[in-house]
């Protein structure tokens, strides 16, 4: 399976290595992946006592200003 999904390569005579490419991953695994990261942040940030709104706030001023 590993090597299906490109993390492993066997060389005959060599071995089995962890690949030297980077895999990618599908929208919807990427999606999946932002939404938990969300859920995370958006958790820990309630548990501080922050709202939702404190933190979008604090995200959009980590955004690059626009000129």
């Amino acid at each position: 399976e590993l090597e299906l999904g490109g993390l492993l390569e066997t060389h005959q005579g060599t071995g089995t290595f962890i690949a030297n490419k980077k895999v990618e991953k599908n929208s919807a695994e990427r999606e999946c992946q932002l939404n938990q990261m969300a859920g995370e942040v958006a958790a820990r940030a309630g548990a501080a006592g922050f709202t939702l709104e404190d933190l979008i706030d604090r995200l959009r001023d980590l955004l690059p200003k626009r000129r």
